[in-house]
């Protein structure tokens, strides 16, 4: 169970990936050092899988601390990213010979119980037709309902298995693609990284998605955001404090694409090959891990608000859900736990 604690008179934020306070601040430079009466907290920041990290933590000095994660974050990408050509995931997508890494592994065993555990709503296979409406790695120039039938004949991560070290597909033409679930699994390696290195209070973000633990420089739990689910808006929605846990949001108000005069969003429903329309803005999870957290917050927005909060109350999960209700204004659902957790900044 995670440790959380809300102070009711902080606020913060949610979008398609939390941004959180660490978007509002400035960071000049690659890291800096904050004084804090005894203790001695540094901040690093740099990029990594097609985004930006930050990372906040008590403990040694910064240069070789950055060196190691930037060496671990370039060890991630080169198992998982779908951009560069010589990776372990895109031998696989190429049908290549390929000697299958812990990291791919570890990322393939969670999307299976994520892809089991959300009735097919997680699906890493549906890359091909995520590409074709635009919002992946490659972008197919035109798309109709026949290409996106013929698309949807190589959906479905049942048909990808992992034994014996190796990677086996029903068909060639199946692509895997994790970047539903990358980011949140690059904050655990990272935090997995300090905790080897004896930190006891940090907090790292990957692209929005966040882990913590222990207090901040201020002595007091971290302070995370959802942001208002408005397009061009950088304003707070709700504000969580957390001492020990994952956050991660996904939304689908900022990301989208305009064909032939229709707006398609960027999650895609696997189970049909379009992109999933509902009153629900963005979905938040909260979580003892941050690869749980991102691969089922992207599934909760396939699912809709509805189906959403079933799905929080059958597996137990701490969700914050923000929709536009009946006279089409914002407003959010939070689960029971959450109630001294995370609060509405309005």
């Amino acid at each position: 169970m995670i440790t959380l604690k809300l102070k009711t008179s902080e606020r913060s934020r949610t979008t398609t990936h939390i941004q959180g306070i660490l978007n509002k601040a400035v960071f000049a430079a690659l890291f800096f050092l904050v004084a804090c009466n005894d203790s001695q907290f540094y901040q690093i920041s740099g990029t990594t899988m097609g985004t930006t990290y930050h990372i906040t933590y008590e403990g040694s000095l910064p240069e070789t601390t950055k060196k190691e994660i930037d060496g671990l974050l370039a060890d991630l990408n080169q198992s998982l990213s779908t951009y560069i050509p010589n990776s372990t995931i895109s031998k696989i997508n190429n049908n290549q010979a390929v000697e299958i890494d812990d990291y791919f592994t570890e990322v393939f065993e969670k999307a299976k119980e994520i892809h089991r555990l959300t009735n097919g709503a997680f699906d890493p296979t549906v890359g091909p037709v995520v590409n074709a409406w635009g919002f992946g790695y490659k972008e197919v120039p035109k798309v109709d309902s026949a290409l996106i039938d013929s698309l949807m004949d190589f959906v479905g991560f049942d048909m990808v298995l992992l034994e014996n070290g190796k990677i086996s597909k029903e068909f060639p033409e199946i692509i895997i693609d994790f970047s539903a679930i990358a980011k949140g699994y690059g904050v655990d390696k990272v935090a997995e990284h300090l905790e080897i290195m004896g930190i006891k209070n940090y907090m790292v973000e990957i692209g929005g998605e966040v882990v913590v633990k222990g207090n901040s420089q201020a002595k007091q739990p971290w302070t995370l955001g959802v942001n208002m689910p408005v397009e061009g808006s950088n304003d707070l929605f709700a504000v969580a404090r957390m001492t020990n846990g994952a956050l991660a949001t996904s939304g689908n108000y900022r990301n989208f694409k305009i064909v032939e005069g229709k707006k398609y969003v960027h999650t895609i429903d696997p189970r049909t090959g379009y992109g999933a329309i509902s009153s629900q803005l963005s979905a938040s999870v909260f979580a003892n891990d941050c690869t749980t957290a991102d691969g089922l917050a992207t599934a909760l927005m396939v699912f809709g608000k509805e189906e959403s909060i079933d799905l929080s109350k059958k597996l137990g999960l701490h969700v914050y859900l923000i929709y536009l209700n009946d006279k089409n204004q914002l407003d959010f659902y939070r689960s029971d736990e959450l109630q001294d957790v995370i609060k509405t900044a309005l």
